[in-house]
């Protein structure tokens, strides 16, 4: 996990290099964790960004505006 920030954005980066999983059932499939990330970054006016394969791994990027 990486945290940064860059151009006024608070950056979360987390990589997972072992299963994965398939993005297209990702609604269907979605545990309380990963909506209640969603629910916070919306909070906060940011983005998500799920990269997923199976067999291949996961990359999860959260990027949040900084207040100015």
């Amino acid at each position: 996990m990486t945290l940064y920030e860059n151009n006024h954005y608070f950056i979360i980066t987390i990589l997972d290099d072992r299963k994965g999983f398939k993005t297209e059932k990702l609604n269907e499939a979605e545990g309380f964790g990963l909506n209640r990330i969603r629910a916070l970054t919306k909070k906060y006016k940011g983005s998500l960004s799920i990269v997923s394969k199976a067999n291949e791994g996961t990359s999860i990027k959260i990027k949040i505006p900084l207040p100015h």
